[in-house]
């Protein structure tokens, strides 16, 4: 029953996953700009997970994933992963 109550504990606490989408549209011309970072407008979706927690410090991390605009045909190399 301990071990239960603190997995219960340590499950309510956790942050919880959140995702959506990002909608992209350049607010300005970009011909200033070299051409290597201009962007068309796009829509990605992200996901947000939680990684660890340190209590102690206040800090969360958390796991960003999104779909790379480069595709391959190697499919792990298709997602950005950010902490």
């Amino acid at each position: 029953m301990g071990m239960n109550l603190i997995l219960l504990t340590f499950l309510s606490a956790a942050p919880a996953i959140d995702s959506g989408k990002l909608d992209y549209r350049p607010k300005e011309p970009q011909a200033n700009l070299p051409e290597r970072y201009q962007l068309d407008k796009f829509v990605i979706d992200w996901t947000l997970k939680p990684k660890l927690s340190l209590p102690s410090t206040g800090i969360d991390v958390f796991t960003l994933t999104f779909p790379s605009s480069v595709k391959t045909d190697h499919e792990p190399n298709n997602t950005v992963w950010a902490e």
